[in-house]
């Protein structure tokens, strides 16, 4: 099996690992209703929506393997996640994100930091990148700027994905 396909089932494996651990008594924003121990600032006037706990699962079209599947993980306002998909030894991607939401609403407004790879026949792209993520009911939306080097493209591209979003809650 070729090297990158491993590291995205490694790196899924390790966030379904994780997910267990939600809703445990203890945790931030551990179980529904039950508001972030974290300090939100919140603007006068707005609705203040609790940070939370739990597992994502999604499927996208986009960066980095054209559709992607993919998996994370939210503690609080923090949000880890895989994303990406192996078509054949010519065509593959993946994707690793980082996100935070300053606003304290994870399920809606995020900045993220992606690290990922994709290859497309004879080319290729190796990059880092800074997105911005809409998150609705059932439907996410990310993009942003990617930065790095490959063979056929030329830094920065755009990288952007919208897909359906399973999560807790």
């Amino acid at each position: 099996m070729p090297r990158r396909p491993r590291l995205v089932i490694a790196a899924l494996v390790v966030l379904l690992a994780a997910m267990p651990a939600a809703g445990r008594a203890g945790s931030i924003g551990g179980g529904p209703g039950e508001i972030a121990r974290d300090s939100t600032r919140v603007p006068t006037g707005a609705t203040y929506v609790p940070a939370r706990t739990g597992p994502e699962f999604g499927l996208s079209l986009g960066t980095p393997a054209g559709i992607n599947l993919g998996a994370g993980y939210w503690w609080g306002r923090l949000g880890l996640r895989a994303s990406g998909m192996y078509w054949q030894e010519s065509h593959d991607g993946g994707e690793v994100t980082v996100a935070w939401s300053p606003w304290g609403t994870p399920r809606q407004n995020a900045i993220a930091i992606n690290r990922g790879k994709a290859n497309f026949g004879e080319k290729d792209w190796d990059y880092v990148g800074v997105t911005y993520e809409y998150r609705g009911r059932w439907y996410y939306l990310a993009d942003g700027l990617s930065f790095g080097h490959g063979h056929g493209f030329q830094s920065p591209q755009i990288v952007a994905q919208l897909g359906v979003l399973i999560t807790r809650h």
